[in-house]
């Protein structure tokens, strides 16, 4: 991709691209460590798929004499979820309001209308860098991790209930229960089951009670963790019990895998679902507050 021009208070080099090369990608993760400790947050930026123009992301990077000094990663989907970080020692230069500029550009380029911003709330500098820019708070969520030796399983097994592996024959079986679950137009669950239907690392899984399907999960590797999202129970069949029998089943899928950490979000103002988390071992770690980012 092509260099994009910088404002004049940031002076240094700009450039979008679709994969990072060494050195550049050691580079890239010892500046998201660097910021991480400084505010001890977790920045959601999994460097290692910067490396692979496979993962369909691009990567916006600022540096100043061959030195990285800023970057930004934007996914390449309807709706991307882009995160940004500036070095420490080269903040109120301008850097991050260049990379904002840039997001915006390449927003332009794919022809979408905006997208969201996402930062960990435990940043003040992050927070204080968007209020400055009146980029306006959108939503938050929390970030769970699951403790094994919490999860409690004294609750009997519902025998009627089975959890089985979802095909692209399914697709229109996905669709109807994520949208019923989730309230969500048709065309918003079909962009999601069909992307996902694509995915080599991620499979959604079907919850049929007697046969009928009442609930999905979408459960894979995800960043390097394993990874729960997706995860929704038609109304008709809430509060009986079933999605925490989908819930462990998910989990159970996931911990053969020995990955580091296995991962779910939770809107911060769904307390059912947090509660429900909570009770199959997962605790807060981090909350990441959603910023809404328009082209222009």
């Amino acid at each position: 991709m092509e260099n994009v021009s910088n404002p004049r208070n940031a002076a240094g080099t700009l450039n979008a691209t679709s994969a990072l090369a060494e050195p550049q990608l050691r580079e890239a993760l010892a500046l998201l460590e660097t910021c991480n400790r400084a505010d001890s947050i977790d920045i959601p930026i999994f460097v290692p798929e910067l490396a692979d123009p496979a993962n369909v992301q691009t990567a916006i990077t600022f540096t100043e004499h061959s030195a990285l000094i800023g970057l930004a990663a934007v996914p390449d989907d309807s709706v991307p979820e882009a995160s940004l970080m500036v070095h420490p020692a080269f903040r109120r230069r301008g850097i991050g309001k260049t990379l904002v500029g840039a997001i915006r550009t390449e927003l332009r380029r794919r022809k979408l209308n905006g997208c969201l911003l996402v930062t960990d709330q435990a940043s003040l500098s992050a927070k204080s860098f968007l209020a400055a820019l009146s980029i306006p708070y959108t939503s938050s969520e929390y970030r769970l991790e699951l403790n094994p030796g919490a999860i409690d399983r004294s609750r009997p097994r519902i025998a009627a209930l089975t959890m089985r592996p979802a095909t692209r024959d399914d697709a229109e079986i996905l669709i109807q229960v994520l949208s019923a679950a989730f309230w969500e137009p048709d065309e918003h669950a079909r962009t999601n089951v069909l992307a996902t239907l694509q995915e080599k690392s991620r499979r959604f899984y079907l919850a049929e009670m007697n046969g009928e399907p009442i609930g999905a999960i979408r459960v894979g590797e995800w960043s390097g963790n394993g990874d729960i999202t997706a995860f929704g129970v038609v109304p008709d069949h809430q509060g009986k019990g079933y999605g925490r029998q989908i819930l462990l089943d998910a989990v159970d899928l996931l911990l053969p895998l020995n990955l580091p950490r296995i991962l779910i979000e939770v809107a911060v103002d769904n307390r059912n679902a947090l509660s429900l988390y909570e009770s199959c071992g997962f605790h807060i770690t981090q909350e990441y507050g959603y910023y809404t980012l328009t082209a222009q």
